[in-house]
């Protein structure tokens, strides 16, 4: 998708429906290292843009350096005594992770239905069996909506937190 945000939707709805499972900036910055790579080659008018990070192994490699970056910024961030805002130092491990892997798997797949240029398989193979097989539309729709759930879910959570 040419506006990464649109991939933040679903990680948007799945941490508001299991908050303590899902990490919703792990799933965020996976997904924004997987478009640095296409915002270069848009930058550089170097097509194809969809190449090395846009396939199992380079979702793989982002999900590692998510995994990576936030432990090194959880580190830092305790010697460096900044603010615990939303409680990010006592966030679960296993949550981050989890959140970088759906971050990084969710991305290439849903790009995967729309490009023709990727080689989602690879370095298992060549191919992307998924081209085609859902519209641009239903996958912009798809995640449009799903910010909406995430959304609508925290807003109702909040809700009931005021009210209480």
């Amino acid at each position: 998708m040419p506006f990464t945000p649109l991939h933040f939707g679903p990680g948007l709805a799945l941490n508001a429906a299991a908050p303590r499972a899902v990490n919703w900036p792990a799933f965020c910055l996976a997904n924004i290292i997987i478009d640095v790579e296409p915002a270069y080659f848009i930058l550089t008018h170097n097509p194809p843009l969809h190449r090395t990070m846009h396939t199992l192994g380079g979702a793989t490699l982002a999900f590692g350096a998510t995994v990576l970056a936030w432990t090194l910024i959880r580190r830092g961030g305790k010697r460096a005594q900044v603010p615990n805002w939303g409680d990010w130092r006592g966030e679960n491990q296993r949550a981050v992770w989890l959140g970088a892997l759906l971050g990084a798997y969710s991305h290439v797949v849903l790009d995967a239905f729309l490009y023709s240029e990727m080689r989602l398989l690879w370095p298992l193979g060549e191919g992307n069996p998924l081209l085609g097989v859902v519209s641009f539309a239903t996958v912009y729709l798809f995640c449009v909506l799903m910010w909406g759930v995430g959304l609508g879910w925290w807003c109702v959570r909040w809700a009931k937190r005021a009210l209480a």
